[in-house]
């Protein structure tokens, strides 16, 4: 969410509720939920969420991690401690890392679910690695991090 793109913030918002309902994977930080969703309950806020396709909710929390969520079940997954320069386009190579694992694992539409029940941990594990990587440099895409950098921090 990049509200200095919008005319305002209530066109931001209403556009991102209009997609929503028609997105399989929804993903959305801890600084966008309470503006996006209207719902100052974080628990509330994500079961909002799921409206429409929705099938799976992503929550980053920065350095704290993430949570992934499908209905009535949530796994966790903590971020890695890393000397932090810049945060900016660490959502995006979460998200990026995120993809590309569900990508690497041939997610469509129908097995998403159940590939996010076998391989939340390493789907996060590496999602959340690339975020990492990401603040350790100057820019959003100078400072994406390569698959062999994401494999080293996850060891």
């Amino acid at each position: 969410m990049r509200l200095p793109l919008w005319n305002s913030p209530q066109e931001c918002r209403g556009t991102i509720l209009d997609f929503i309902p028609i997105s399989h994977v929804v993903k959305i930080s801890d600084e966008e939920l309470d503006f996006i969703t209207g719902i100052a309950d974080e628990k509330k806020a994500i079961e909002s969420l799921f409206t429409g396709d929705v099938k799976v909710v992503v929550f980053t929390k920065g350095s704290q991690g993430a949570e992934l969520y499908i209905q009535n079940k949530k796994y966790t997954s903590m971020g890695y401690h890393v000397k932090v320069e810049d945060t900016t386009g660490a959502g995006d190579a979460f998200i990026g890392g995120f993809l590309y694992q569900l990508l690497n694992k041939n997610t469509n539409q129908h097995n998403l679910v159940d590939v996010v029940k076998e391989h939340h941990k390493d789907i996060l594990a590496f999602a959340n690695a690339s975020g990492a990587l990401t603040t350790t440099g100057k820019g959003a895409i100078s400072s994406v991090p390569s698959k062999e950098d994401i494999f080293l921090l996850l060891g």
